[in-house]
């Protein structure tokens, strides 16, 4: 009896709740506005907002007025079951109408986005001019309750992208700062800009009719249009943070950063547009002063230019990858391959010969014992001995032909000829040359690999090469030359990087690219005893995403001893900086973070005037130099350097050095 009581009872509540709900503002036909006392009731009542998800409207006004309720409750993060409110959707019970079969209303609603989306781009096309297109807003009122139900919808299916232009951050950090992952917030963030952007014709035409609707279609245009400019800042602080390192990105990181970049113009046009009307629905303004997003000419010209060489770079890969061997081709290289020989290195080689040469020796002994063996026998037996003679001579021929055949892998492989990347002769060897005559005691037996023009490749995107790691058991030749106040960086007679001396006491380096690009600077502290090299990104206090931090890329201190101190690469995502401060000035900070970094130690003088070079000492027994540094006179220096520095650090590290033996 008890449950049928209590059965009875919740009916009883629910009737009465009912009754007093229907006469609140909500579900007044009178009231044309909602009363912010209502909504805060339903906030703080759990039984009210289960009967506002569930309860059927009976009229336009009547729905518009529960969807502007959910979204002041979706503005004021007061939902606390957010399944509620996307089944609430899913079901479609608020919407106005005859009523549906479940089944098929489900379906409905889930392809209802869809079809508004198509439809999107037309509509935003015909903004404020939608008194030349009668035909398309008879229906205004269905039209405009129709889009606001799916944009209500779309937030709270992705409340995260929602609230994260209200925080003016992306939903969640990634600790990489994965750009492609941003991006795609970006990408989201966009499509609820521009849904709510479709809306604005409908919202016009209600307003300026004076229709019965018009008061609450107002109020509800001041949640869009705060909602827009909310998300349009946050996507245009994302955008001119990017606006300085576009020409760093990847070929297809910079196709997606402008197609964002040229969605963010045509925004902005559009809510330029809705910006000026604001007169019609807004009574007191009460937003910020905020600036539009604006270019110079000269910048969008470069971007422009240097998106369409990337277009064309992105397509030529994409064609290629797209070009299948036939059968008969890929067969044939296969056989190829299979006949290639295993490359081998030239010391090896001599190695073998070495090895095999008492085995040599005893071959050759043991034919000679039994070629006068021979002889003596073909004397008794009357046979010539100058034939028998060609005869041994040719197997001894052929047998050291046997032995050393294995080997001729090695001549193979240093007779090769690499296609050529650059017009230029290879002026590489004769510099490694110069420098291996010279002294050659701390050299490693394994690191005499000098790059030739030959093998070099310089991509489209230079700054990519800059930053790249030189590969192991490589040495990359260059050369520095020294104009007034500047240095700049050749590799094979291409310039390839420029620093130039600024400051009030010339205490700092900027390091540019060859497309005037920043890329780098070094930093000088106490009188010149501590050089700090960093990249070209930002300052942490001028810049709120940390992908775009400045890192740190190295140091030289001289003190009682000169000691250089590089990042160690980071293995997981093949990075070079596994460490990044944001302040390094201090030489303590630098010592404490020796578990992070290969130490190269003081500057070795050889015997020949005007060389220098900087030893590693991995044991007591053995070491390894990363650069060396030659004066040809007072404006010019050649350089050789290797793993693990990269370019940019080696051109760092040279002209530190040249400021402390000069």
């Amino acid at each position: 009896m008890k449950i049928f009581k209590s059965i009875f009872k919740n009916k009883k509540e629910e009737a009465n709740l009912d009754i007093k709900v229907e006469y609140s503002s909500i579900y007044d036909g009178n009231s044309q506005t909602v009363q912010l006392e209502d909504i805060k009731a339903i906030i703080q009542n759990e039984k009210k907002r289960k009967l506002l998800f569930s309860r059927q409207t009976t009229s336009i006004l009547e729905e518009l007025k529960v969807l502007y309720t959910i979204h002041m409750m979706v503005i004021a993060d007061q939902i606390n079951d957010l399944d509620q409110v996307t089944q609430c959707f899913q079901q479609g019970k608020i919407i106005f109408g005859k009523p549906q079969d479940q089944r098929n209303l489900k379906t409905c609603q889930a392809n209802h986005t869809v079809t508004l989306q198509t439809q999107q781009q037309q509509q935003t096309i015909v903004y404020l001019n939608s008194s030349e297109f009668p035909s398309q807003f008879d229906d205004i009122e269905k039209e405009l309750t129709k889009l606001y139900y799916s944009y209500l919808q779309r937030a709270v299916n992705n409340c995260d992208i929602y609230y994260s232009s209200q925080r003016m951050q992306y939903p969640y950090q990634d600790e990489h700062n994965n750009r492609r992952v941003q991006y795609l917030w970006l990408f989201k963030l966009l499509n609820l800009l521009n849904f709510k952007l479709a809306m604005i014709p409908y919202i016009q035409k209600i307003i300026s009719k004076q229709l019965q609707i018009s008061n609450i279609v107002k109020d509800i245009t001041i949640l869009i249009y705060k909602d827009c400019i909310n998300e349009y800042l946050f996507f245009k602080k994302e955008v001119e943070e990017q606006l300085e390192f576009y020409s760093q990105f990847s070929v297809k990181d910079a196709i997606s950063f402008y197609e964002l970049y040229t969605q963010l113009k045509f925004i902005t046009d559009r809510l330029k547009l809705f910006h000026n009307i604001r007169s019609l629905f807004i009574k007191h303004e009460k937003i910020k002063e905020f600036n539009w997003f604006v270019l110079d000419k000269q910048l969008e010209k470069d971007i422009e230019t240097y998106i369409q060489k990337a277009k064309l770079i992105n397509t030529t890969q994409f064609k290629n990858s797209l070009q299948v061997p036939t059968q008969k081709a890929a067969y044939e290289h296969l056989s190829k391959q299979l006949l290639l020989p295993k490359p081998q290195k030239k010391k090896d080689f001599i190695t073998n010969i070495d090895k095999n040469q008492d085995l040599i020796y005893f071959y050759i002994k043991q034919i000679i014992y039994l070629y006068i063996f021979n002889m003596i026998i073909q004397i008794q037996l009357k046979i010539q001995v100058a034939y028998n003679s060609k005869l041994i001579f040719i197997f001894i021929l052929i047998i050291f032909y046997l032995m050393i055949s294995s080997n001729q892998n090695d001549f193979r492989q240093f007779s090769q000829v690499v296609e050529v990347s650059l017009n230029n002769i290879d002026q590489s060897q004769n510099l490694y040359d110069r420098f291996q005559s010279i002294n050659t005691e701390n050299e490693f037996e394994e690191q005499n690999q000098i790059v030739s023009v030959e093998s070099i490749r310089i991509p489209f995107n230079k700054l990519d090469f800059i930053q790249q790691p030189i590969t192991p058991m490589k040495i990359m030749p260059g050369y520095i030359k020294k104009i007034n106040n500047s240095y700049k960086f050749y590799i094979f007679d291409l310039m390839l990087l420029d620093a130039t001396k600024i400051g009030l006491l010339n205490q700092k380096f900027i390091i540019n690219s060859e497309s005037k690009a920043l890329v780098g600077k070094i930093k000088i502290f106490d009188n010149g005893k501590l050089y700090v090299f960093q990249d070209g990104g930002m300052s942490p206090k001028k810049c709120t995403n940390q992908s775009f931090y400045r890192k740190y890329l190295g140091s030289i201190c001289k003190q009682n001893e000169l000691k250089c101190h590089i990042p160690k690469i980071n293995q997981l995502n093949n990075q070079i900086y596994s460490y990044s401060p944001v302040y390094f000035k201090k030489n303590k900070e630098i010592i404490q973070q020796n578990n992070q970094f290969f130490e190269f130690y003081n500057i070795f003088k050889f015997k020949k005037q005007n060389l220098w070079s900087i030893i590693y000492k991995k044991e007591l027994t053995s070491d390894q130099f990363l650069i060396k540094i030659q004066k040809i006179d007072e404006k010019t220096f050649e350089v050789l350097y290797t793993t693990p520095i990269n370019h940019l650090q080696a051109f760092q590290i040279s002209i530190s050095v040249i400021q402390i033996i000069s």
